[in-house]
């Protein structure tokens, strides 16, 4: 099944986001998840298993849920906090990100991870 990127997708209730990433097994060579980049919100990105896809053409893609039940998916980029009682090398103390729970003074460094199994690369 060929997946086409930067497209709308559509839920059994109308426009749901786009399509933004392909997930693909290296062992299998077949894709597992589609990324969409929710329309709602703050343009959050949600790993949609491929048995959720119902329709394919060059302009679009439709699934077989709810945009409510996008809710209930793994998130395509998962975040880690590290904190540090001392600056990390390479932040300067304006880089370093501040959460509500924690507090100011602490250095807290965020990366942001691909959400992927062992074997999975996005394309």
């Amino acid at each position: 099944m060929d997946l086409p990127l930067d497209v709308d997708v559509y839920c059994a209730d109308g426009l749901c986001g786009r399509s933004t990433t392909v997930i693909i097994n290296l062992l299998s060579k077949e894709i597992t998840h589609l990324v969409v980049r929710k329309r709602h919100g703050a343009h959050i990105e949600v790993l949609v298993p491929l048995d959720l896809v119902i329709e394919v053409s060059p302009s679009q893609i439709r699934l077989r849920c709810t945009g409510k039940d996008l809710i209930g998916l793994e998130t395509f980029i998962r975040y880690e906090f590290i904190e540090s009682p001392t600056p990390l090398l390479g932040y300067a103390p304006g880089e370093m990100m501040v959460w509500p729970y924690v507090l100011p003074e602490e250095n807290v460094a965020v990366f942001e991870l691909e959400n992927l199994e062992p074997g999975e690369v996005a394309i």
